[in-house]
């Protein structure tokens, strides 16, 4: 129930939104999105896959797993990062141009 009315507020806010904000927060929703999708498909197998390794006092050679985790782990975790920067500059740009037209 919860989320059904923060949806209803969300599109009610919507509705009311200028053509040139509703490009930016659109452009802020879809790179969100993309940021959830690279956690979901990249992060989080990863993670999954450095919890099997085992607990690190039981693990033989823990350079070698750290070194497989850590090089794609880190490169996604920067796209990520960069994904939300940018929604967030779009975000700020709309609220920007919304106080120019108030």
């Amino acid at each position: 129930m919860f989320m059904l009315i923060c949806f209803a507020c969300i599109l009610r806010t919507l509705a009311h939104v200028h053509e040139d904000r509703m490009a930016l927060i659109i452009a802020a929703v879809v790179l969100y999105v993309a940021m959830l999708a690279i956690t979901f498909a990249v992060n989080v197998p990863l993670n999954d896959q450095l919890e099997a390794a085992g607990t690190p006092d039981r693990i033989p050679d823990l350079a070698a797993v750290r070194e497989h985790f850590e090089t794609t782990w880190v490169r996604w975790n920067i796209v990520r990062t960069l994904t939300c920067t940018v929604a967030l500059a779009c975000l700020s740009w709309a609220l920007v141009l919304s106080g120019r037209r108030a």
